[in-house]
């Protein structure tokens, strides 16, 4: 599934549209073991967003496992910066599989190192790294790929991380990086991580949109054995958008939406003088995208779960966009 050598683009397996796959959202408590099927966003029981990069615009098919007869096993390595060291309780990861269906069809490890940005190699060895099994298709979906948005929920495990310790390229952020590694894929013939816009405004400072493969070498004795050394094989990147590994990190206490109860504009109206007008679009107009730890991030304009200010913000002043305030 990639194109050419070092540095040359690589193809992105089938860059399935959002709309020609079915999804669904589970929340693996990591103090439990339990993964618990969700219908929105689990954003609201962990802390708030720090990095992301979300923005769905297909999924690559790459992954090869050591467990497969003539399959070479890989790991895909990706990087991202963020505002300052931050302690890790939770994450969000993605893919598409065609793995029959069962809670356990398919196993991936997701490792995190805190001092690497792709281009400054010091990512050995890792600061968290967590193997998951994770479910194929739900019984009865008739369509060859489905899609799983699964969040990691390390809090109260003792699993919980911390990224972000050193700034190697002197840009202001603190660099990390991340890899996607199959450990098993059942009878899939595709699974892969899905892939992001990095330059999309929802995601986190950093993202670069570019990868570095990792391969074991298939003929030696094991290439099975965790001690079998990965060896870099190159930098890819994706046809334009230029896109980047499916991640969101989230860190600090859960989120609590803004009781916005006591006016008939509820909290809309941010410049306090006593209307919703122009003035309060423009500012939440201003901060949309933005999330903590983004410096245009405005705090006063993002009043419901998840943290960040989006669609729900503005849906809800739009409501009540030229009411006078009582």
């Amino acid at each position: 599934m990639l194109a050419g050598a070092s540095g040359v683009p690589a193809s992105a397996g089938e860059r399935i549209r959002p709309d020609s796959i079915g999804f669904k959202r589970a929340v693996y408590h990591a103090a439990t073991g339990v993964l618990e099927p969700v219908d929105g966003g689990a954003q609201e029981r962990l802390g708030h967003v720090i990095w992301r990069s979300t923005q769905f615009s297909g999924y690559f098919a790459g992954l090869g496992s050591c467990g497969r007869p003539g399959e070479t096993d890989e790991m895909f390595f990706d990087w991202g910066d963020l505002p300052g060291p931050a302690s890790i309780n939770g994450f969000e990861l993605a893919y598409a599989t065609d793995a029959s269906e069962g809670p356990n069809a398919i196993e991936l490890a997701l490792q995190f190192y805190s001092n690497s940005n792709g281009f400054a190699e010091n990512q050995w060895p890792p600061v968290a790294g967590f193997w998951l099994a994770l479910p194929g298709k739900p019984a009865g979906y008739e369509y060859p790929f489905f899609g799983w948005f699964v969040t990691v929920d390390l809090e109260g495990s003792g699993l919980e991380f911390t990224l972000g310790d050193e700034d190697l390229d002197g840009d202001g952020f603190r660099d990390f990086g991340y890899s996607y590694h199959a450990l098993r894929y059942g009878d899939s013939t595709a699974t892969g991580p899905l892939i992001s816009e990095p330059n999309d405004p929802l995601s986190g400072p950093g993202a670069e949109g570019a990868f570095d493969l990792y391969i074991r070498d298939p003929n030696a004795a094991n290439p099975c054995d965790p001690n079998t050394p990965f060896n870099y094989d190159g930098t890819y990147w994706f046809d334009w958008p230029f896109p980047q590994f499916h991640l969101a990190l989230y860190s600090g206490s859960p989120c609590v939406p803004t009781d916005c109860s006591q006016s008939n504009c509820g909290c809309a109206d941010f410049n306090a003088d006593g209307r919703v007008n122009i003035g309060d679009l423009s500012r939440l107009l201003s901060a949309f995208g933005a999330y903590p730890g983004v410096p245009r991030y405005d705090p006063a304009v993002d009043n419901d779960c998840p943290l960040g200010v989006g669609l729900e913000d503005l849906s809800a002043l739009l409501s009540v966009y030229g009411l006078e305030c009582e």
